[in-house]
């Protein structure tokens, strides 16, 4: 598997184990580096693109406690 593969919306949040729509607006807002979103011309809907290692490298930050909790937005320490 090669860091540049792309992972659809769906599995990167049970992945991360949150919402598909609380990983699609945290690409929208930027809240979220495993990729980005990019909205469609004349229209108000988006693309979403995530990388398979963009996504390992932000859970295993998650893992060291150095993000905030996705589903409270709040920041969060595993000690």
């Amino acid at each position: 598997m090669s860091a540049l593969d792309k992972v659809t919306t769906a599995q990167a949040a049970k992945e991360l184990n949150t919402t598909v729509l609380n990983v699609q607006e945290s690409l929208i807002q930027g809240q979220m580096p495993i990729g980005y979103a990019q909205k469609r011309r004349k229209s108000s809907r988006y693309n979403y693109i995530i990388y398979r290692g963009l996504l390992d490298a932000y859970k295993e930050k998650i893992e060291l406690g150095q993000l905030f909790d996705l589903n409270q937005g709040e920041e969060v320490s595993n000690r």
